[in-house]
């Protein structure tokens, strides 16, 4: 992936650089495995996971029960 920076981006930032990205494959089964994806591209995470991940940032996520019937209600 290639990743380039618009006129704003610097105008805001300046030189500041980009962290480098890196691809997050997912190759489990939502509700079955610790990382998963639903048809609707929503990633499910197991309990576990979770815990690891709320030891960094979860700012800008939306975390919410998951529900094999999709009511959102785990």
């Amino acid at each position: 992936m290639e990743v380039t920076v618009d006129e704003q981006y610097t105008e805001i930032y300046g030189t500041l650089e980009l962290p480098e990205f890196k691809w997050f494959y997912v190759t489990g089964k939502a509700g079955q495995d610790d990382f998963g994806v639903t048809d609707k591209a929503d990633l499910v995470v197991s309990q576990a996971a979770l815990d690891v991940l709320r030891q960094g940032r979860l700012d800008e996520c939306d975390v919410e029960p998951y529900s094999p019937d999709g009511s959102g209600q785990g």
